[in-house]
């Protein structure tokens, strides 16, 4: 899973643009966040943990990522802790691609990519806002005492006290091939003064 390994860890970064179809509905116990985006700049460090449940497999790394841009237009780009690029994401309400070593894909949107390159479907738009200890703006999710539930994920914001996140996904029992994820990001302290960077 060398290749999934990097993959995932791109992935479970790009939180851009796309998933246009969530529904969002206000309920009592489900709380719904607007937020007008505005471009941003931050960095930092993601650590992924996959696990299959079926065959017990497990498997993991740790990437550095920089993004820049909104969730409409932008760039994301992937490299290993030693400098090696791993993948670079670009996206706009045209399309979106991922660049790799292994070639390029591009589609409607970057979570329709995704889905394409590792079998898994993930809410990649929600994503980004995770890393930042923000709920999605588009869809419901639920208070927890130590973070939020959303999209079939929950977000401990136990560690946001060193700007780190720590996401969870159970594999669903009806999917033979899906994975137990597990996502730690961490973002880099901000520069004094550089715009669209506070936490």
């Amino acid at each position: 899973m060398g290749m999934a390994r990097a993959l995932w860890a791109a992935m479970c970064c790009l939180a851009l643009g796309g998933c246009a179809g969530w529904q969002v509905q206000d309920e009592a116990s489900r709380v719904v966040t607007v937020q007008a985006a505005s471009p941003q700049q931050f960095s930092g460090r993601l650590s992924l943990r996959v696990h299959q449940p079926r065959t017990g497999a497990t498997d993991g790394g740790t990437l550095l990522f920089e993004f820049s841009g909104t969730a409409d237009e932008g760039t994301l780009q992937l490299q290993t802790v030693i400098g090696t690029a791993v993948a670079t994401a670009r996206w706009t309400p045209q399309g979106a691609e991922i660049i790799t070593p292994q070639g390029k894909r591009t589609g409607t949107t970057l979570d329709e990519v995704a889905t394409t390159l590792l079998g898994q479907e993930l809410p990649l738009a929600a994503i980004l806002q995770w890393v930042r200890a923000e709920p999605w703006s588009r869809a419901p999710h639920e208070q927890l005492s130590d973070g939020f539930e959303q999209l079939g994920w929950s977000i401990s914001l136990a560690g946001w006290h060193e700007r780190m996140i720590t996401a969870r996904r159970s594999a669903r029992p009806d999917r033979p091939n899906d994975l137990d994820i597990t996502v730690r990001a961490r973002l880099d302290e901000p520069t004094p003064g550089a715009p669209g960077n506070t936490p």
